[in-house]
């Protein structure tokens, strides 16, 4: 059954053989007691040692345990692993079919953001982080924001490790509003700044290790001898890491950073919240950005933008003196790059291999493929560098190829040869004016709309191509989730529901708070680093520094949370897509839509509507039954009044 999980040996259109460490860590035979009799059978089989349970919960030492090894394999869907398994099938998401990713060794796993960073070649990511403190009940609070540059084409370094200064890598630190949370507002520092601290022997053993084990990616980029001789030793460059250098001192009165937050925030119990007040949001600026300019512009483009810059790292609050910082470039990478994934990522592929162009046997799309990876129990995928830049080039390929659809769809033009062309063709023929027109017409609707105005009248179009051109756009744009396009579909679903089945029996809400779930600690650092806290809850501090770190961690387990919603207090089952018998808390559900939304502290919550089978005609009962009682009273009233009289 498992010899379909042996590796490839590069013959009969097999992909490349792959390296011995890389065999070595999916190499589970090695995990079971040389006794066994599976040891020789489970040889040279592509499964990973997380699937194996060696030792019971009751098993207090390890040396003295007599447990059996176990094998864990999914077996929730015929689509799962041991069914295809046992019908002598690959499955598509077995290590087998090119998803051999492998991981760096324990010693370096743990390398700090800030040596990554100067290790990775590719550069279109930034971070900012800000603290801020306020006078109320709920103490300080952290805010970190991480943002992906929408470049459609990537910074690409001829070698590495790269200079500190051309990282994107940029932390700026102010100092709190208010002077009672500064002890706090230290720790934190000092905490966040581990983040960034360059390990110059760590550095170099890396790229000794992309060497051993033949990556084919990292080996065209070879080791940069004089920026590593400048890099700072377990400390942070003064070029990546800027420290506001004003003391933590009490802030008068009149100050304005007094005003700009609210003396209220709301608390709960377990400790701080991430709920912040709409004072606080409004008042919320940015302290660093980040643009990117050519070499070829200018040979002194970084020490003439330098000259434009502040002299010193303190902090302002005027957008005329943000903190600009420039990335130089040599050449660039497209998301249609083969080796992508392994040149931007080269720690997370350590191997150079398992990226999209990987040989597989069985076909795995882009999305799929990286949502498979953000669910590994590895937890190496699950950090926001690692899923904001690749979320946004899906969503832009997903745009990309709903556009290229439309524009092949055939259009209601003909050519000279009074052959039917393209829409492609067709929308190249718009007059301009049209289109200007359209466009202000479009911009001027939106306006009406959120007045609450009528809607203006359309222009009048000759051809009618221009609002197929608008609309094939907005069609393309539904993709991206944060488009006016995906909201208006939204928007439409929901006013479609309401057409076809009448006016919802249930408004449900769900908004579960991420910082209070252990299992969002469990998803973030597993089973043995999350097991300390598993009966006393850590600060808030703790916890939102581990959600801003491992923002997939709360995303899995609010998709769970939905899935048992769905199932168990719906009662609808989302494998046959149709309701149980047994209903679910409300009755039986007719039908039900969601959406998904970002709330104020930044966490997930959903909006449901709910139709109920036989709820129509107990809400008529109950308007009949209050009509008749209506009626009584009437009838009541006026044998009163006729007794008044008499």
């Amino acid at each position: 059954m498992f010899g379909i999980l042996k590796p490839p040996n590069g013959t009969n259109n097999s992909a490349k053989p792959l390296h011995p460490e890389l065999l070595k860590q999916y190499d589970i035979s090695q995990l079971l007691p040389e006794s066994s009799e599976f040891r020789h059978q489970f040889q040279n089989v592509l499964l990973a040692p997380n699937g194996v349970l060696l030792h019971t919960s009751t098993c207090n030492n390890e040396e003295q345990c007599r447990c059996t090894p176990h094998l864990y394999i999914c077996d929730q869907s015929r689509n799962s692993c041991l069914p295809k398994l046992k019908a002598g099938k690959l499955p598509k998401f077995a290590i087998a079919n090119g998803n051999w990713v492998g991981q760096l060794p324990v010693e370096l796993q743990n390398m700090s953001f800030g040596s990554l960073s100067l290790m990775r070649p590719v550069q279109s990511y930034g971070r900012v982080t800000t603290f801020q403190g306020t006078t109320g009940p709920g103490g300080s609070s952290l805010k970190g924001h991480v943002y992906s540059t929408p470049l459609p084409t990537a910074l690409v370094t001829q070698k590495v490790p790269i200079q500190p200064s051309d990282s994107v890598v940029r932390v700026l630190v102010v100092s709190p509003f208010t002077s009672d949370a500064s002890a706090l507002n230290k720790g934190k520092i000092a905490s966040t700044r581990s983040e960034y601290i360059i390990e110059p022997t760590k550095i170099r053993q890396l790229h000794q290790f992309w060497c051993s084990v033949d990556n084919q990616v990292m080996k065209r980029y070879p080791f940069d001898e004089e920026t590593f001789s400048t890099l700072p030793d377990k400390d942070t460059s003064p070029d990546v890491y800027l420290v506001d250098q004003e003391e933590l001192r009490k802030l008068p009165d009149i100050d304005l950073g007094n005003k700009n937050l609210s003396h209220t925030k709301t608390s709960v119990s377990g400790g701080d919240s991430l709920l912040r007040s709409a004072e606080e949001e409004r008042e919320s600026l940015m302290i660093s950005c980040t643009i990117t300019v050519r070499e070829k512009d200018d040979e002194n483009q970084n020490r003439t933008l330098a000259n434009h810059l502040p002299p010193t790292a303190n902090a302002s609050f005027q957008p005329s003196t943000n903190t600009f910082v420039v990335r130089p470039a040599q050449q660039f990478v497209s998301d249609s790059d083969p080796n992508y994934l392994e040149t931007r990522y080269p720690d997370l592929f350590p191997f150079g291999r398992a990226g999209f162009n990987e040989q597989r046997k069985i076909p795995i799309s882009k999305k799929t493929l990286i949502a498979y990876y953000t669910n590994l129990s590895t937890r190496q995928f699950q950090k926001p560098d690692f899923v904001l830049p690749v979320y946004d080039m899906i969503a832009r390929n997903s745009s990309y190829n709903m556009a290229l659809v439309r524009a092949n769809l055939p259009s209601r033009e003909i050519n000279a040869e009074f052959n039917v062309i393209p829409r492609a063709e067709a929308y190249a023929r718009i007059p301009l004016e049209d289109l200007k027109k359209l466009a202000d017409y479009q911009s001027e609707k939106i306006k009406r709309q959120l007045l609450g105005k009528r809607a203006p009248r359309p222009p009048a179009s000759s051809s009618g191509l221009a609002f197929s051109f608008f609309t094939d756009q907005k069609i393309a744009n539904e993709t991206m989730q944060h488009s006016q396009a995906a909201s208006q579909r939204n928007r439409q679903d929901v006013y479609a529901a309401h057409a076809n089945n009448g006016k919802a029996t249930i408004w449900l809400t769900i908004s579960p708070d991420d910082a209070k779930f252990f299992k969002v600690m469990w998803y973030a650092l597993g089973p043995k680093e999350s097991a300390p806290n598993a009966k006393a809850i850590p600060q808030g501090t703790k916890r939102f520094a581990l959600l801003s770190k491992h923002p997939v961690a709360a995303a899995l387990n609010f998709q769970n949370i939905l899935e048992i919603v769905i199932e168990d207090v719906i009662g609808w089952s989302l494998k046959n897509k149709r309701p149980y018998r047994r209903g679910g808390l409300f009755g039986v559900p007719k039908a039900w839509v969601r959406v998904v939304e970002e709330q104020s502290r930044l966490t997930l919550h959903t909006h449901m509507l709910i139709w109920i089978y036989g709820h129509s005609a107990i809400e008529n009962q109950l308007t009949m039954a209050l009509k008749r009682d209506e009626d009584q009273h009437e009838t009541d009233m006026q044998t009163i009044d006729i007794d008044d009289v008499s």
